[in-house]
């Protein structure tokens, strides 16, 4: 269990809450079971006295469970002008983060109160972007330091817990505006599905399937089985042979998931020699087979990949810099003295031995504390934030994720 400076013990969970009834909900049950738990509550002044209510009703939440409370208040407007970013993104982004630094301050799990009918809402975003097995399925119970508890329970059951136990909650006003995609499909489309006779349900069992998918995909041996050393080369009858997911998956693997499987289908059927250039790749048509090329990453303990937005996920152990602003060969290494970047949200650079102390990371792992380069520039520090300069936007159209090989 971590320790804080006074030497009593953090929570072993942080129950994220916003005063809705899933967090209430959440937080109630863990504290009926004895959990050691704490409440997180972000504050995104978007709402008004509204917003400041949600906060009162968290606090006063807090003293009558008689556990710990961590309060962030954000600026979230300015942030979202800052950087380019809608408000759901800035408030993610946000909220994400600050998850992060507590996470990092206190080695304690944090519970999220997300639940069945939220999950139907993601496959169903997720089917709509033409999402790959990672994206269909949907959220799982356990990533990073992450807990979902109540995916499992749909939202007319979790109300039915706080109404049998007389447990209040705020209403997010916000919540029945249809002004954003989840919101619309919340309240207009899968009621209308449900109208229509059609079992919503069944998209929780297809997001099941895809997990146990990704589970198998993930376990193939497929970079192993296709490397040669200096790249990746696969015979043109077995590339034609695999299934679409194993093309899919073997390209993420292998750092080429920006190809496009129709691109690399045709390349197959093209002439010796043909090419599909990318940059700091390509893809080459031999006699007989494909060869993947590309300039090798150099780091045992890093993944560096190239991700389509919708395997980004804010909060995780890795960081996500614009591919298109980076000149260089990306290096993982050691930070050195004189190391310099501009963290997410600042202005002004600031010495990335500074920025590690100030996020209270302990002594013997800062000094071998990494940070990613181009060979010229100090890209972002994996664990905590990019360089404001390298962060992703709306507008991002090549998204590399840097993150620890641990990482699930």
């Amino acid at each position: 269990m971590s320790m804080n400076k006074t030497g009593s013990e953090f929570p072993d969970f942080w129950i994220a809450c916003s005063g809705g009834v899933d967090s209430v909900v959440a937080a109630r049950l863990f504290h009926t079971l004895g959990k050691k738990i704490g409440l997180l509550h972000c504050n995104f002044s978007l709402r008004g006295a509204e917003s400041d209510e949600d906060e009162i009703f968290v606090r006063e939440l807090a003293a009558e469970l008689q556990i710990p409370i961590r309060v962030e208040r954000f600026d979230t407007d300015r942030f979202r002008k800052e950087h380019k970013l809608n408000t759901q993104l800035a408030a993610r982004e946000l909220r994400y983060k600050w998850f992060q630094k507590i996470n990092t301050l206190t080695g304690s799990l944090i519970v999220l109160g997300h639940h069945k009918d939220d999950q139907i809402e993601t496959i169903l975003l997720q089917l709509r972007r033409g999402a790959k097995v990672n994206g269909l399925a949907g959220m799982p119970v356990l990533r990073d330091f992450f807990l979902r508890p109540l995916l499992k329970f749909s939202k007319q059951e979790i109300l039915a817990i706080a109404e049998k136990n007389n447990w209040k909650w705020r209403e997010d006003s916000s919540n029945v505006k249809n002004d954003y995609k989840r919101n619309l499909y919340r309240n207009k489309l899968i009621p209308l599905l449900k109208k229509s006779e059609i079992d919503v349900r069944e998209l929780d069992d297809l997001s099941e399937k895809f997990r146990s998918l990704r589970k198998y995909l993930e376990h193939l041996p497929l970079h192993e089985k296709y490397s040669t050393g200096n790249g990746f080369e696969i015979s043109v009858e077995e590339w034609e042979f695999l299934p679409l997911w194993v093309k899919n998956e073997l390209l993420r693997k292998i750092g080429f998931d920006d190809c496009s499987v129709k691109h690399l289908n045709d390349l197959g059927k093209g002439k010796k020699g043909s090419k599909l250039g990318l940059k700091g790749k390509s893809v080459w048509r031999e006699e007989s087979s494909l060869y993947f090329e590309l300039i090798p990453f150099v780091n045992n303990d890093y993944v560096i990949e190239t991700i389509p937005r919708d395997e980004v996920f804010f909060g995780s152990a890795s960081i996500y810099i614009d591919g298109d602003k980076i000149s260089g060969e990306i290096i993982v290494r050691p930070w050195k003295k004189g190391d310099r970047f501009t963290p997410l949200g600042m202005k002004g650079s600031k010495l990335v031995s500074d920025y590690l102390t100030d996020v209270k990371l302990k002594a013997n792992k800062k000094d071998k504390w990494p940070v990613v380069t181009d060979g010229e520039k100090i890209l972002g520090i994996p664990g905590f934030v990019p360089d404001d300069n390298f962060k992703i936007t709306d507008g991002s159209t090549k998204i590399i994720r840097i993150s620890p090989k641990t990482e699930c």
